[in-house]
């Protein structure tokens, strides 16, 4: 059985955009869940969609297209909402990209602190720092001098966990920012394959067929000059494999 993307009946455009159709689907299910997150709720919605978009020809579009069922519309109804899903990643994006700078500069500054005030700590005398507030005792400047020092410490140490607290939530959106750049290209990649590939399906069906002169002749019934039949219809029709000559008859007439 060929694979969904390397259907012998399709052209290779309708082939390509089911194979990026299969990989947004990917990804659209996973980014669903990030309608819970406030920031980047766009991109839930557009997980959404998205998967609606790529069943159409995931799921629902045949790979064997013939006149009556060609699911062109298909085809295009998945170029249209994958270009609305494009707009919404890319919405997703700016705010990712906003929350990166965001947790970036937030993680350099306690970055910072942690280590200004761990220079502070530093400088106290280390003789200072064992059983200071012991040594100290009774003398407020020495005591206020030890409160000092053991805050500087403090807030180092919370400040140093604050900051690597804050830089892998920096990473996390930086992934983020590569997941949405990624779908907004993938998404307009789709749309446009989308496109290219209900035009060469509608061309592909709907075009005259190359009639073969043989020795088998089939007689086709046609209940209105509407009714369509391609080359390899007559020939099954005829019972025969092989390419057919084909006549068309009016119901009740004789061929």
């Amino acid at each position: 059985m060929p694979c969904c993307c390397n259907s012998p009946d399709l052209p290779p455009e309708a082939n390509k955009a089911k194979c990026l159709a299969g990989v947004v689907l990917g990804l659209s299910i996973f980014t669903t869940f990030f309608i819970f997150i406030p920031p980047i709720w766009t991109s839930g919605f557009a997980g959404m969609l998205g998967i609606i978009a790529t069943s159409l020809i995931v799921c629902c579009a045949s790979d064997k297209p013939t006149q009556g069922a060609n699911h062109s519309c298909q085809y295009m109804g998945c170029a249209v909402m994958s270009a609305i899903c494009a707009l919404l990643h890319f919405i997703a994006f700016c705010e990712c990209v906003s929350g990166l700078l965001s947790t970036g500069s937030a993680a350099f500054s306690l970055s910072n602190m942690a280590h200004s005030e761990s220079e502070q700590y530093d400088e106290y005398d280390d003789t200072l720092r064992e059983d200071c507030l012991v040594r100290c005792a009774g003398d407020d400047v020495c005591e206020n001098s030890c409160f000092e020092m053991y805050g500087h410490a403090v807030v180092a140490g919370v400040s140093g966990a604050a900051a690597g607290f804050v830089g892998f939530a920096a990473f996390f959106v930086f992934l983020l920012v590569l997941l949405e750049a990624s779908l907004v290209l993938l998404s307009i990649l789709l749309s446009v394959a989308s496109v290219k590939a209900r035009k060469k399906i509608r061309i592909k069906v709907t075009a005259a067929p190359a009639v073969v002169v043989t020795n088998t002749v089939a007689a086709v019934a046609m209940s209105g000059p509407s009714d369509f039949y391609t080359l390899n219809d007559a020939a099954k029709a005829a019972g025969s494999g092989a390419p057919t000559v084909v006549m068309a008859v009016p119901m009740g007439s004789a061929a």
